[in-house]
């Protein structure tokens, strides 16, 4: 487990001002309460995030890679005519 260094320190008021200098109103304490919630309740937030930034950069690239071979190396399979001498082979009776 990693320790997290506070930013924060208690004023003459017993209000916590932040490092930033971020004013100590009401709702930006509460914001501060909600988001320290939320990363104490799932620490391994940020390296799934990681994990699927790298997954969607990964099938990103291989969406466009496939896009690429179906379109053009197939595209020459697919468009080329075939001619008839391939499906009509003359058989001679005279060998």
């Amino acid at each position: 487990m990693t320790m997290v260094r506070t930013e924060c320190f208690l004023n003459t008021s017993n209000v916590i001002d932040t490092l930033k200098g971020t004013p100590a109103t009401t709702s930006q304490m509460a914001k501060d309460v909600v988001t320290f919630l939320s990363w104490a309740a799932e620490p391994e937030h940020d390296q799934r995030k990681q994990y699927g930034i790298k997954a969607v950069i990964l099938f990103s690239g291989l969406f466009w890679l496939s896009l690429y071979i179906k379109r053009f190396k197939w595209g020459v399979i697919k468009n080329r005519k075939i001619s008839e001498h391939l499906f009509f082979v003359k058989f001679d009776s005279s060998q």
